[in-house]
């Protein structure tokens, strides 16, 4: 019992908790978002302490144009875009504080969560693709907002992980990422 009550802590300290109910469903929704609020400012600190590169977080709108799709429907923010001027590199980072799958069912989810469509929403890698996409499409845009040089900008996508996303490795996807200790100068301007 004593171990099961560890168990269940855990999942609602990690924002993982499978509520059913609405006000503990919006409970580990508030925790879950601070959590992650929380990983995406670390990140972008250890980013922006790199020389060389511009570095901007939540980024919701680029020369006053929200970041939507073709219908208008808000694609969210970006949670870190880095623009390596020597490069010619604008780099679009989709931040994830994972818990470590331990189990297959953990490892499954997290597989569906990251990669996988259903009919309500967007998963995580699609939403991300389609502000990549977007960036692409509007590079007038931001050449305009952050005063860019009006050369051949190339944009790069990449996922930045807490943890080793264990489904990646099982399932083959092709995805851009990085483990938040792997992250150096060496690696971003790697890209």
């Amino acid at each position: 019992m004593y171990h099961c009550l560890l168990f269940t802590i855990d999942l609602i300290s990690d924002g993982r908790f499978k509520a059913e109910q609405d006000e503990m469903k919006e409970y580990i929704s508030r925790i879950a978002n601070k959590r992650g609020n929380c990983f995406n400012d670390e990140v972008f600190d250890k980013i922006n302490s790199i020389d060389g590169l511009l570095t901007f977080k939540k980024v919701k709108k680029i020369n006053k144009r929200k970041i939507a799709d073709e219908n208008n429907l808000d694609l969210g923010d970006i949670d870190v875009l880095i623009i390596n001027p020597k490069k010619k590199k604008i780099i679009v980072v989709e931040t994830k504080d994972f818990t470590f799958s331990k189990t297959p069912y953990e490892m499954h989810r997290q597989y569906l969560n990251v990669f996988c469509d259903d009919d309500k929403n967007l998963c995580y890698i699609s939403k991300h693709k389609k502000r990549v996409e977007w960036i692409k499409n509007h590079i007038a845009d931001v050449i305009i907002e952050y005063k860019l040089n009006e050369i051949k900008w190339k944009v790069e996508d990449l996922l930045i992980t807490s943890e080793p996303i264990v489904s990646n490795e099982y399932y083959h996807k092709k995805q851009k990422m990085l483990l938040y200790s792997q992250l150096s100068a060496n690696t971003i301007k790697g890209i």
